[in-house]
């Protein structure tokens, strides 16, 4: 995924966004981004949860590599759950009423 398609996404979802200028809004994203490398890059072991994205968990793993053990870092990745909107609610809600009262 492109930072552009990320941009673009945002701008289609929240109307209020469509007023930033396109070179402040991907300067943004590669900020938000660069600080999200940097908590990684910085934790050893150990969990860095960003809120909204989910969760990174930091652990050192030995390998044996040519007869030597070497000490990598791994970085797994897991989704945060997606919040539903209150009219993804509301809609739910009706559904289930309009079913229960068929």
């Amino acid at each position: 995924m492109k930072l552009q398609e990320l941009v673009d996404g945002a701008r289609e979802a929240v109307p209020a966004l469509k007023d930033i200028p396109e070179k402040k809004a991907l300067a943004l994203l590669r900020h938000v981004f660069g600080q999200v490398r940097q908590q990684l890059a910085g934790t050893d072991e150990g969990e860095v949860e960003v809120q909204g994205l989910g969760k990174f968990r930091i652990a050192q793993v030995e390998k044996k590599k040519d007869g030597e053990k070497v000490v990598r870092k791994r970085v797994a990745f897991a989704a945060g759950k997606i919040k539903e909107g209150k009219k993804a609610k509301e809609k739910k809600a009706a559904k289930k009423a309009k079913a229960e009262g068929a």
